[in-house]
């Protein structure tokens, strides 16, 4: 079995004042409709996995999209400058088949 092809979210911030208005199911809806548009040349299949390591308050929308937990990450605050220490969880979401977009 050759290399897994995936769609990896690597941050997503959302601005305090804006926090609960749908922004953030907005860019992950995106993201869930191009993993699942993407054609894996490979096999000629469409639809990859989409992963991504969330903080606890992301979490629960991550999970709301069907992100599942794999496993967790421990960060040492002091090993990266920060006062406190940091749980990250490893997150999977299963890939979806649908049409082909843009031909990628």
């Amino acid at each position: 079995m050759g290399p897994t092809t995936y769609w990896n979210l690597d941050l997503l911030n959302t601005a305090t004042a804006h926090q609960g208005r749908g922004a953030g199911t907005l860019i992950l809806k995106w993201m869930i409709e191009r993993a699942a548009s993407t054609k894996v040349e490979e096999t000629g299949e469409t639809g990859v996995k989409c992963f991504l390591e969330a903080t606890k308050m992301g979490k629960p929308l991550y999970e709301k999209m069907g992100f599942v937990t794999k496993r967790y990450i421990s960060l040492k605050g002091s090993d990266y400058g920060a006062d406190a220490d940091a749980e990250l969880s490893v997150m999977i979401r299963p890939a979806e088949r649908r049409g082909v977009v843009n031909g990628v």
